[in-house]
């Protein structure tokens, strides 16, 4: 899923925006549309519907981007027929503006494109439905799981888990046999949603996996599912050679919420990497444990990013406030 930081905006600068949708230059016309997006501003959504019919793919490809981010449900009808736009990439970011809207009546016409010839359009689909949760679409994602690209089963699996329907339950156990380690892992992640605690230790298996991106798989999906008893092997994935598995890892902490995880994440707040130390911050403003408020208070005033300082005073914040 793509997603963005909606920043403030000046009435000018919105007008200016929606004045360069009609630029002649196209390049000119597709940053307009993306920040557009961007501003959430309301005054923008005709001129965004209008850029889906631009001659150009870029800017109807960032105009429906930037509808989904607006979230209004004005615009499934017009995110629907861009479903059928020559453009894989359009179609690409049409389905992910309908999955963030959300109204059920985006779900058969995105079944329908499950059957796309390119294999990120039905992926992202896939996810779409599953953010939609209707049961029309267990069926679809099921056929889905005998897909031949492993994007689409994974996400597949993990779509039936977000929709919860039990009819899942046999072909997301046969899909743990899958050739692809994601979609194993996503299987067994589903599986523990609908009630079958016992493959919790397929994915936490998963955590030790040759394969990085398993790892960050694994990480993601026990954060999803909140299992304490994933909380030590997370507590050692912080020491991950992977920094995008040891920024998972803090994340899928802070969702778990266990105060026994304060100290290995205020560890975390020295991580070399940014986004490590942003989720670890993120983490401790969840758990609100007090010992966290000087380490975030030092890293707030601090840190020579701006955005950690930022995360930081936004963790503070939350401690303060419970």
């Amino acid at each position: 899923m793509l997603a963005a930081l909606v920043v403030p905006a000046t009435a000018d600068k919105v007008d200016d925006h929606i004045k360069a949708l009609q630029d002649e230059d196209s390049e000119v016309r597709s940053d307009a549309a993306f920040a557009l997006g961007m501003t959430g501003d309301a005054r923008a959504f005709d001129p965004l519907i209008a850029a889906l019919q631009d001659e150009d793919n870029y800017v109807r490809m960032h105009a429906g981007w930037s509808l989904g981010k607006m979230g209004d449900p004005r615009a499934v009808d017009p995110l629907i027929g861009a479903l059928q736009d020559e453009d894989a990439e359009v179609r690409r970011l049409a389905a992910i503006a309908l999955g963030e809207i959300g109204d059920v009546k985006a779900v058969d016409p995105l079944v329908d494109i499950l059957q796309d010839e390119d294999r990120w359009v039905r992926a992202l689909t896939a996810w779409s439905l599953g953010e939609i949760g209707d049961a029309k679409a267990v069926d679809p994602l099921i056929d889905a799981l005998q897909d031949e690209a492993e994007e689409v089963r994974w996400r597949a699996a993990s779509a039936l888990g977000d929709i919860g329907d039990l009819r899942a339950v046999d072909p997301l156990i046969d899909a743990l046999q899958d050739d692809h380690t994601y979609v194993q892992v996503w299987a067994a992640s589903s599986l523990v949603n609908l009630g079958n605690p016992e493959h919790l230790d397929h994915i936490i298996t998963g955590l030790q996996d040759e394969d990085s991106g398993v790892r960050s798989v694994a990480s993601r999906a026990l954060g999803a599912i909140g299992d304490s008893r994933a909380v030590d092997p997370l507590i050692d994935a912080l020491q991950d050679e992977d920094e995008e598995v040891r920024s998972l890892a803090a994340w899928a902490l802070g969702a778990i919420g266990d105060p026994s995880v304060v100290d290995p994440l205020i560890d975390a707040l020295k991580d070399e990497h940014w986004v490590v130390r942003i989720n670890a911050a993120e983490a401790l403003g969840k758990i609100g444990d007090l010992r966290a408020v000087e380490p975030l208070a030092y890293l707030a005033s601090k840190d020579d990013d701006e955005m950690i300082r930022s995360a930081a005073a936004e963790a503070l914040e939350k401690i303060r406030a419970e």
